[in-house]
Parts: structure tokens; C-alpha cells; sequence
């Protein structure tokens, strides 16, 4: 059972990390800024690991929909990071390849992880991952439906922005 002191304490070091993670972007010590790994950083990473898939793969992989997936893909070869061709096997099929570009787009964002990543093993992030899930949630329900609304312009503008990166599949999901 969490008592009221463990949940201040947790409470301490949420802010702890917070005010941390910000005093190392801020001073540039941290590798990365922003995060890379949204809408169209997301299927260079994907396509790093397993080049040569389909739309319809990559929209299933990264829980996007179709067509996020194709405005994302068009954008990236616009960019020169990828080119779009018909499978030999099934020319309905469009596959997506890097090019030469995109793995160094690829080597950029990998180098845009902050290094606190990995300071947990792999089953130690998915627990993270879910926990702050459930947080993300909790709190955007707060926000929309329980009387907790933004009154700060640019805080508005910040939500609003996050919801629509939620929405777009720039950013997943846990719900």
C-alpha cells in the first residue's frame, strides 16, 4: 500500500527529473533536443532496422494511419531521405527504401536520444513507457474533461499542439 509520504516523495523526484532533464537541455549537455523521433523521424528509425517495407507496414508498425503514413513518406522523399517503388513481387505494393540521406538523417536522430534512456534496460523502459501512459492520460483527461482547462494562451497553443501530434500520429498513443 503507497502511503501519503511515498506518494510526496514520488511526487519530489518527478519534479527532481524535471527541473534536472531541463537544466541539461538548457545548457546543452544532453545529446538531444526536441524529440526527433516524431511523425517523420519515426519511419527512418523503422526503416534503419527494416528497409525496403511497405506503407501499409509502416503504418501498421507505428500506429499511424494511411494516411498520415503517406503524407509522411511524400514529405520524406521530397526531402531526398527515401524513395517510394512498386514490389517486383506485387506492383500494387509501394515499398519504401533510404537513401544514402536518410541513414544519415537515421545517425542524427539515433545521436538525438538523451543518454537517460539508457540508463534502464529494455523491460525497465517499457515499464516506463507504460507507467507515464497511464500519467499522460490521466492528466489530458483532467485537462478535458474534468474542469482542469488551460487559461495561458501559449499554453494553449503547447496543448493543442500535443493533441494534434496525438492525433496525427506523431506522437503514440498509450491509450
Amino acid at each position: 500500500m503507497v502511503t501519503n509520504i511515498q506518494q510526496h516523495q514520488l511526487a519530489e523526484r518527478l519534479d527532481e527529473f524535471i527541473m534536472l532533464q531541463h537544466l541539461l537541455d538548457t545548457e546543452g549537455h544532453r545529446r538531444g533536443h526536441g524529440n526527433a523521433f516524431q511523425g517523420q523521424g519515426k519511419i527512418l528509425v523503422v526503416l534503419a532496422q527494416e528497409d525496403n517495407i511497405s506503407q501499409k507496414e509502416l503504418a501498421e508498425r507505428l500506429n499511424l494511419t494511411p494516411q498520415s503514413t503517406a503524407e509522411f513518406v511524400s514529405k520524406l522523399v521530397k526531402k531526398g531521405f527515401v524513395t517510394k517503388y512498386r514490389s517486383p513481387a506485387d506492383g500494387r505494393i509501394t515499398l519504401v527504401q533510404l537513401t544514402e540521406a536518410g541513414k544519415a538523417q537515421t545517425e542524427h536522430i539515433e545521436q538525438t536520444l538523451p543518454d537517460y534512456i539508457n540508463y534502464l534496460d529494455v523491460e525497465e523502459q517499457a515499464q516506463l513507457n507504460s507507467i507515464l501512459g497511464k500519467i499522460i492520460n490521466g492528466l489530458r483527461n483532467d485537462v478535458e474533461n474534468n474542469g482542469k482547462p488551460i487559461r495561458n494562451l501559449a499554453h494553449k497553443l503547447m496543448y493543442s499542439r500535443v493533441i494534434n501530434a496525438v492525433h496525427e500520429g506523431e506522437i503514440e498513443d498509450e491509450a
